[in-house]
């Protein structure tokens, strides 16, 4: 099994606008790695006054 993380920062105003950015990462790193099947994710925020990270962790394995 193998772990893959993707993230993405935002500030509190733009916070849709990064999802989106999250989104998008994620559906490229899919179409780019289609002989995989995911076992399980988990998303990870980090909230603060000023900014924000959140992160998906994706354990997988390769076909």
């Amino acid at each position: 099994m193998k772990l893959k993380i993707l993230t993405v920062k935002s500030g509190n105003s733009v916070k849709k606008a990064r999802f989106e950015t999250l989104e998008t990462n994620v559906n490229e790193w899919l179409a780019d790695h289609p002989d995989i099947t995911i076992e399980h994710t988990h998303l990870l925020a980090q909230p603060n006054l000023g900014w924000g990270q959140t992160a998906l962790a994706v354990w997988y394995t390769e076909n």
